[in-house]
């Protein structure tokens, strides 16, 4: 399966992410899908965990609603704009590290413009994107895992296999062999008497069973 980072901006569609992580985990494994509030411990140093996280990723999902593009911080300055702004970092390690990335655009957002993006994040433009619509979420999560699932060929859910077949009962002529459904040993061929273990012993013409015959005259009873 697929390592999934999901990239998103607080104060834009964060619910949105919190489904897609809740749908990937389900099918993809808990370990393999990495949403920053949820999946680093507290204390830790969050820009190398967050950093480290996109490396080890084979998709970067870029979660993008209507205010994603357009946010400002306190100043009033766009932040996009800012190369420390975590959204724009994560995409461009992801870049950098030849990462598939693919846009989720949320309920109506308009594809992006690569004039409206800074730098290298102009190329999100020019990727294909899948949509997620909260009237449509449970077809457009089942796309976007299928999608993702493609990327290696496996399957959301493996058919059970198959019940091994059991052995039919076997018999050996001028040797051992073994007969199901009860326990028995037969030894033919053989001058003299050979010891196999608990069970019936079948030596020649001559039948032990160390159990109870079939007369239920008891264990250790000879029979002709």
């Amino acid at each position: 399966m697929p390592r999934v980072f999901i990239n998103y901006r607080s104060g834009d569609e964060e619910n949105c992410a919190v489904l897609v992580e809740r749908e990937l985990r389900r099918v993809l494994g808990k370990d393999n899908v990495f949403r920053a509030s949820s999946s680093i411990p507290v204390g830790r140093t969050f820009d190398k965990a967050l950093l480290r996280a996109v490396r080890r990723s084979d998709v970067l999902i870029a979660v993008i609603g209507e205010r994603w593009l357009d946010a400002t911080d306190a100043r009033g300055s766009r932040k996009l704009d800012d190369p420390k702004d975590w959204t724009r970092r994560e995409i461009k390690e992801a870049f950098d590290c030849g990462i598939l990335v693919v846009p989720l655009l949320i309920n109506r957002t308009a594809p992006l413009v690569g004039t409206a993006l800074p730098g290298k994040l102009a190329r999100l433009a020019r990727l294909q994107y899948l949509r997620f619509h909260h009237r449509n979420a449970d077809a457009d999560l089942r796309q976007l895992v299928e999608r993702l699932v493609e990327l290696d060929g496996s399957s959301p859910s493996e058919p059970a296999k198959a019940p091994a077949e059991v052995p039919k009962a076997t018999t050996t002529v001028g040797g051992v062999g073994s007969i199901t459904g009860r326990t028995v040993t037969a030894v033919t061929g053989v001058q003299g008497n050979v010891q196999l273990g608990r069970g019936t012993q079948i030596n020649q013409n001559r039948v032990r069973d160390s159990r109870i015959d079939s007369r239920g005259t008891g264990p250790g009873r000879d029979r002709r």
